[in-house]
């Protein structure tokens, strides 16, 4: 049992806390759920420090000193602490809100206690914040804490997690908890997109399911079929049908290169069970679908089906007016924005009657990720949220052109993070889906996993293997 916690305790810990988002939506608010992703974050932060992956040959204080010797020189992690400190700036530098000024009978907003740094809507920076802690563990412990079957672990463990996490989400909305209703009874104009971070993880455990054929891991089989099955269940209930085609398209193209990867380096037969079990997953969210969902619920999302566009009749209007709205709360305030979750108060305060006649009443969020993002951090926000997948990009591209001198890839966890970084990054530009912290910390690890599954480069091919003790 030590062993075996030695081995995978650590990727089961970072897969925890890169999904606890997706337990906790329905039931808690931002401040609960930041107050557990913190705890998990810095309980997952020791076990990096104290039971990291041991390579061949080394003891446990060995690795302890590797470990720690790579996070002291990796310039991510240093970053990754500098993009959480201004994260925590604008959680403390709160202050943002609405206020009645009597004299002049009117709403007016309120600006926060220091208006020259980064600031938050009360209640609303800590969510920022833990997901910014919650990125640094995750990617640190990724790139520097695991080796290369704990990684295959951390998929597989992804993946299982939000299987259970989705059942317990679709579980509350049957019991009427108010959070997971409105976020199945999501429109493309109005969704908490909770569906992103399910989708993320089924293309991980479609990944994970290859690898435990590659690599003979049978006994993981059947519960990373539960597990895909799951995740699909999550997604198609928590997500608009329009959104999901973008991801049930990259499974399809996943599924292909599995396909492919088990017929070169296994047996057809492998290629014919990985379907088996493809089919045996698709029970479970056809099953739920035919259990749980409403006639109008079923209505709601095969509507992309009767329109003649993908897109609702209004839908580029709505955007539109959103984008602008964005664009002049951003230029109030373009370095910080106007604060963490203060869009919806930008909304209320910047939209005019005729606006209103178009928008939903209960739009909260921008049809464009990008622009929310800017208008609620600022330049330096939305740079915090690209340095770390930038810089993954750049260390997966790396790893690459030195994959064709020599070493061994890992095909699918290779593809598996730029598809889930560009999937992201590509949804951004119709929903706010980048304002959900497991969106962003699932998208970097997978990138995190990818650029380890090429070999090193060439000065650093004489460290020992990474197959575990």
């Amino acid at each position: 049992m030590q062993d075996f916690l030695a081995k995978y305790g650590l990727a089961a810990h970072l897969a925890l806390v890169a999904v606890a988002p997706l337990f906790l939506f329905p039931f808690f608010g931002a401040s609960d759920c930041a107050g557990v992703l913190f705890a998990l974050s810095l309980f997952a932060a020791f076990w990096i420090l104290f039971s990291p992956t041991r390579l061949k040959g080394e003891q446990s204080y060995e690795a302890r000193a590797r470990v720690v010797q790579g996070i002291a020189c990796d310039p991510l992690f240093w970053a990754l602490v500098a993009v959480v400190l201004y994260a925590s700036t604008g959680w403390l530098n709160t202050g943002v809100g609405m206020e009645y000024d009597a004299e002049a009978a009117v709403w007016r907003q309120t600006t926060a206690f220091v208006p020259f740094l980064p600031g938050s809507v009360s209640g609303q920076g800590s969510l920022p914040a833990a997901g910014a802690l919650a990125l640094l563990v995750v990617v640190t412990g990724v790139r520097q804490a695991l080796g290369r079957s704990a990684r295959a672990t951390f998929l597989y463990c992804v993946a299982l997690f939000s299987g259970l996490a989705a059942l317990a989400d679709l579980a509350a909305w049957s019991s009427g908890a108010s959070g997971a209703e409105r976020a199945v009874l999501c429109a493309w104009t109005a969704s908490s997109y909770a569906g992103t971070g399910f989708a993320l993880s089924f293309l991980a455990g479609l990944v994970s399911l290859e690898l435990a054929f590659e690599e003979g891991m049978r006994r993981r089989i059947f519960l990373n079929a539960f597990a895909l099955g799951a995740c699909a269940a999550g997604f198609l209930f928590f997500t608009p049908l329009e959104v999901a085609f973008l991801y049930l398209l990259a499974a399809v193209a996943l599924i292909l290169l599995a396909v492919v990867r088990l017929a070169v380096v296994r047996k057809a037969n492998d290629v014919f069970k990985y379907l088996s079990v493809l089919l045996l997953a698709s029970l479970v969210p056809v099953l739920s679908i035919v259990g749980m969902a409403s006639g109008d619920l079923l209505t709601a999302r095969g509507a992309v089906f009767a329109r003649d566009g993908f897109f609702p009749e209004n839908w580029l209007e709505i955007r539109g007016i959103l984008d602008a709205l964005a664009r002049e709360a951003w230029k109030s305030a373009p370095w910080f924005g106007t604060g963490a979750g203060s869009f919806a108060l930008d909304l209320r305060f910047g939209a005019t009657p005729a606006d209103w006649a178009v928008l939903p009443a209960d739009q909260t969020t921008a049809l464009n990720g990008w622009w929310q993002i800017l208008a609620e951090t600022g330049v330096l926000g939305l740079l915090c949220m690209l340095l770390a997948p930038a810089f993954l990009l750049f260390t997966w591209v790396r790893r690459l052109c030195a994959s064709f001198a020599k070493g061994r890839i890992t095909v699918l966890p290779a593809v598996l993070g730029v598809f889930a970084v560009a999937l992201v990054w590509a949804e951004a530009f119709a929903t706010a889906s980048l304002a959900r912290p497991e969106v962003d910390v699932l998208a970097c690890a997978l990138l995190a996993v990818g650029g380890k599954a090429f070999p090193l480069p060439s000065h650093a091919m004489k460290r020992p293997s990474e197959k575990q003790t």
